[in-house]
């Protein structure tokens, strides 16, 4: 478990694949606060059979990202 966690803050985000629920696929990012701590996850959800992992990740965490970040920033004006 502790190498998964180690895994998902190194590439700065987690996912699965049916762990959470038979059919689904998920990722989640971090919302970090000024200080880069996180305070909260945004998360994007899909079922199995509409796309891969990898395809699902190709078209889906860019936005994710993108979408995190804009909100820490609103959250957190510097």
């Amino acid at each position: 478990m502790l190498a998964i966690v180690a895994r998902c803050r190194r590439e700065g985000y987690a996912s699965n694949d049916g762990e959470l629920e038979l059919g689904v696929r998920s990722m989640a990012v971090p919302v970090r606060d000024r200080a880069q701590q996180v305070v909260a996850a945004m998360s994007i959800a899909v079922r199995t059979e509409r796309m891969t992992l990898a395809e699902f990740r190709e078209a889906f965490l860019p936005a994710l990202q993108k979408a995190s970040a804009s909100l820490s920033a609103r959250l957190y004006p510097r």
